[in-house]
């Protein structure tokens, strides 16, 4: 067989397997339509110095988070979605994960604390008064390297049947940014980097901490040359913008 048939072939294959993937996703009938959502879980693990900062989380070693997303091609999360709720399935449960955990914005995720892995069980209530709560089980499982970012643990889509007269949501945008740090984390992170706050005259470019000491340098009878009214109107700064 020539390439260019073979590429033709494998072309016409993907092909046949995204109309597929499209035509099971939105699948529908008279009385139903589809609804595609991805689970996915993260952990990150405490570092050792930042331990004792959550001793009174009953010894916890991890940070983990659950999220849920839509697939581009299917419809919107925040269309059809309109709360999240996450438990423990493990019995006895982590020691700092005993309330169950909501979400009813986008984006809809969770984050927690946990000593070892678990069983989640996610419960997600549908706009509409005639979809039933759908719960799913997801396996958090905790990073047991040392990576200084969130690790992806597993991965699942489901598919829900939401009646067809459902009224959707209107889609809304996320309301808060997902930050695995708290605002003492970012504190300590932004002390190391350098990047903590300072005062302005330390963070000034060098050429204009020259141009300062050079006009400071200027001659007490500069009056007499009529530039002093000149030079209380100068702004250094503008210097900044000339090229």
């Amino acid at each position: 067989m020539c390439r260019w048939k073979a590429k033709r072939i494998a072309t016409f294959r993907n092909l046949r397997l995204l109309l597929n993937r499209h035509r099971t996703v939105q699948r529908s009938s008279r009385f139903h339509m589809t609804a595609r959502l991805a689970i996915s879980d993260w952990s990150l693990r405490i570092p050792d110095g930042e331990v004792k900062k959550y001793e009174m989380q009953a010894g916890a070693t991890h940070k983990w988070m659950i999220s849920v997303r839509a697939p581009s091609y299917s419809v919107h999360a925040s269309t059809v979605l309109a709360n999240m709720t996450v438990s423990s399935a493990t019995e006895p449960p982590p020691a700092a994960f005993i309330t169950p955990l909501a979400v009813s914005e986008p984006p809809f995720c969770v984050m927690g604390l946990t000593e070892k892995p678990f069983l989640a069980r996610i419960t997600f209530e549908w706009a509409g008064t005639r979809n039933k709560a759908t719960q799913v089980d997801h396996w958090i499982e905790l990073d047991i390297g040392r990576s200084t970012r969130p690790v992806l643990g597993d991965e699942q889509v489901i598919d829900v049947e939401l009646d067809r007269s459902t009224e959707l949501l209107p889609r809304r945008s996320d309301s808060r940014v997902v930050d695995w740090q708290s605002d003492t984390d970012k504190k300590r992170t932004n002390q190391k980097a350098g990047t903590s706050e300072v005062p302005a005259s330390a963070s000034e470019p060098e050429h204009i901490k020259r141009l300062k000491k050079l006009l400071t340098a200027l001659p007490d009878d500069s009056k007499r040359f009529g530039v002093h009214s000149w030079t209380s109107n100068f702004s250094v700064e503008s210097l900044s913008t000339v090229r």
